[in-house]
């Protein structure tokens, strides 16, 4: 499988890098939601996972510029934020996402879906 990241959290960019190779999937992660934009030019996800508050670009509005820029990709969209709240996962899915996590607590759902692409 092919993964994006965007977090702004080196650590967390890191983490979830090194767990998504740990399962053997090709892996770009960006800091920022401008670079996981540009990242498309040369690579074609088949999941995507952004954290909703980013300099630059937070989650949502990298949502909506990927719906915009590619309406007809398959990916799969992962929202992952460390603020949860029931408004804000209502928001992430009425912005596009297919799913919304919560860090870290959700860590074993995020694994999950890297487990069932192997």
């Amino acid at each position: 499988m092919k993964l994006l990241i965007a977090e702004d959290n080196q650590l967390e960019r890191e983490s979830l890098t090194a767990l998504a190779l740990s399962y053997g999937h090709e892996t770009v992660a960006c800091p920022n939601g401008i670079e996981a934009l540009e990242a498309l030019d040369f690579f074609a996800p088949d999941l995507i996972i952004l954290d909703l508050e980013m300099p630059r670009m937070g989650g949502h509005e990298l949502a909506r510029q990927l719906q915009s820029r590619h309406p007809n990709s398959k990916w799969m969209l992962v929202a992952y934020t460390g603020r949860p709240s029931s408004e804000r996962h209502a928001t992430a899915l009425a912005s596009g996402f297919t799913l919304c996590y919560h860090k870290p607590d959700d860590l074993p759902a995020i694994i999950a879906i890297l487990e069932q692409s192997i």
